[in-house]
């Protein structure tokens, strides 16, 4: 299913280190709630899977709005959300079950969150979060050195949850944290084979796009998706920094003849992803 990634806002209730749109800086910036209705409906016509995040889609200021909007559009749409007590109060308010959403806890790659599970309300609020979702929650890591560098208990971790689907991501060299924690590679492909050989289940796991590829040139990842962040502007990817031009702007552009676009392949030669364009940093184990 073809996927757009939709940053709708800057904001959270947390503040990684780690973070790829920056969030919780002094400017505070959401895409208005006419735009993400106008996502919405392009979506639902067209059978498209629609991420809503940022940030977190409950610090957006029509969150609610836009939860009643899908009741009658009733499109695919996933939550992304960072493990908080805060945040589980409202996914209860608006239970997934009803507004037809799934929820994606943010666990991503970093020790501050890893080490809230290794405590004990905070592994509590977990399983609250698995207790609540069930069959609509998803957790997502972003392969870090220092997530590849505890790969034994990411692999006990989800050998104990098998009733959850687990998804993995590139780090992304935006927001704050620049390459300070880019893992190589090579050292990559290495994390995602242990993770594969040793998780019991293999149908719950997902490594996104540039994880499939064994080369440093052939991610297709536009053919698949396009990104909108929440100042509106369109990219290929979500693995954008500040030197890639955008392809578009949301509130100028057909997004719908932008979607033929890029499953066609129109834009090849205008997506130019930061990772794949710089090999060192790729190779560097």
């Amino acid at each position: 299913m073809y996927e757009l990634i939709v940053d709708c806002t800057n904001r959270c209730v947390l503040n990684c280190r780690y973070c790829g749109t920056d969030s919780n800086s002094s400017d505070e910036q959401y895409l208005d709630y006419d735009t993400l209705e106008y996502v919405l409906k392009v979506a639902k016509s067209m059978s498209i899977c629609v991420y809503l995040g940022g940030g977190c889609f409950f610090c957006h200021p029509n969150w609610k709005e836009i939860l009643e909007l899908n009741l009658k559009l009733n499109c695919h749409i996933i939550v992304d959300v960072p493990l908080d007590e805060k945040i589980f109060c409202l996914i209860q308010q608006y239970p997934p079950e009803k507004y037809n959403y799934t929820v994606s806890v943010s666990l991503w790659g970093i020790g501050e969150i890893h080490n809230r599970l290794s405590r004990t309300q905070h592994f509590i609020l977990f399983e609250k979060y698995k207790k609540m979702l069930q069959s609509n929650m998803r957790v997502s890591f972003v392969i870090t050195n220092e997530l590849i560098d505890s790969y034994g208990d990411v692999i006990d971790f989800i050998n104990n949850n098998q009733d959850i689907k687990f998804y993995f991501h590139r780090l992304m060299p935006t927001g704050r944290c620049k390459y300070d924690d880019l893992p190589g590679f090579s050292k990559i492909m290495n994390f995602k084979n242990e993770v594969v050989s040793n998780v019991n289940y293999k149908n719950i796991l997902r490594f996104h796009h540039t994880l499939l590829s064994e080369t440093f040139d052939d991610c297709k990842a536009y053919r698949d998706r396009l990104f909108i962040d929440y100042k509106g502007n369109i990219y290929g990817c979500g693995w954008v920094s500040s030197n890639v031009q955008p392809i578009g702007f949301i509130k100028q552009s057909n997004l719908q003849e932008m979607i033929f676009k890029a499953i066609s392949g129109d834009y090849n030669s205008l997506i130019k992803c930061p990772l794949m364009q710089q090999n060192e940093l790729l190779t560097t184990l």
